[in-house]
């Protein structure tokens, strides 16, 4: 790294609480080469206070912090990554930073083969959560809401793609057992990309009901496919549709996500619009251009800087 590293004007990091990390910080600062920070959702409370807290607050005040002081900037993908960045930290708050969002590809999605690899999906009006299974993703809420759910919607199946810890997952079907859902609800473990383009395009309505997301990388994605999407408001992507009707918003609470599945998939007119103005706010927002202009128009900030300081 040390060797080839001076070649480069800019260096872009991808993450923290990380040995990588806190070597390209120190090589890229040995030969003088400003580096950017993407905390990659870390610097959240949720993951600070439920995931080896004594040692994460040692490690940001011994290490993270250090690497954040001599960035150029920080760069964030969303407003409240950055606000939950700041609460943390008054010093973090006044680092130099910016917010671009994490870019999508669209794509021409098709269900047919994704169908038949999951017959028992056919017919059904499809309610996707596909994301990672954890514990911060408000899944026991979705459960909650799609046993309402069910009761309006006889015709709907759940459909949980992803794949976490047995433990956890082993729960999660038991709690679904005592709602008496487990037979509308379908677990297909994790997906390939075909699989999960497949699945995109057969959902009725997308759903992610997260405690905490610095961005939403599966939600971007949906509203690219054009699936209506509920989010929970802790899912930060949600910062960019809160305004432009592209989105239900709602909060952690299994009501507000039940009722607002039930109004989706009782509405046709409303999956349309939100379907249409979704896919608008993906190439607006989160398409490569977009964020590749944002990129470029950073790094040669970055540039300015730095030739200011030498």
């Amino acid at each position: 790294m040390n060797r080839y590293l001076g070649n480069f004007d800019v260096v872009h990091i991808h993450a923290l609480f990380s040995f990588s990390s806190w070597a390209a910080a120190r090589a890229a600062g040995r030969q003088g080469v400003p580096y950017i920070i993407r905390p990659l959702g870390v610097l959240n409370r949720w993951g600070l206070e439920n995931r080896r807290p004594l040692l994460k607050r040692l490690s940001l005040r011994l290490i993270e912090l250090p690497i954040l002081r001599r960035a150029a900037a920080i760069h964030f993908t969303s407003r409240s990554e950055r606000c939950e960045a700041a609460s943390i930290s008054r010093e973090i708050a006044l680092l130099p930073s910016f917010i671009i969002p994490i870019p999508v590809e669209q794509e021409n999605n098709e269900h047919a083969e994704f169908i038949k690899k999951f017959p028992s999906m056919a017919g059904k009006k499809l309610i996707l959560f596909l994301s990672r299974i954890d514990q911060k993703k408000g899944i026991e809420l979705l459960l909650e809401a799609f046993a309402v759910v069910k009761r309006n919607e006889p015709n709907s199946l759940l459909v949980i793609a992803g794949d976490g810890e047995s433990k956890y997952i082993d729960s999660l079907r038991a709690q679904a057992a005592g709602l008496d859902i487990s037979s509308d609800i379908l677990w297909t473990g994790f997906l390939n990309p075909t699989d999960k383009s497949g699945a995109y395009a057969a959902a009725s309505v997308f759903v992610l009901p997260s405690r905490s997301e610095n961005f939403g990388i599966a939600a971007a994605e949906a509203l690219a496919a054009g699936v209506p999407c509920v989010l929970s408001d802790q899912v930060a992507v949600s910062d960019y549709l809160k305004n432009n009707d592209s989105a239900l918003i709602v909060p952690c609470d299994s009501s507000a996500i039940a009722n607002a599945l039930c109004e989706l998939l009782s509405k046709p007119e409303m999956r349309a619009r939100l379907s249409e103005r979704g896919r608008q706010a993906a190439a607006e927002r989160f398409s490569l251009q977009s964020v590749g202009e944002s990129l470029v128009a950073e790094y040669n900030k970055i540039l300015v800087r730095s030739r200011r300081n030498r």
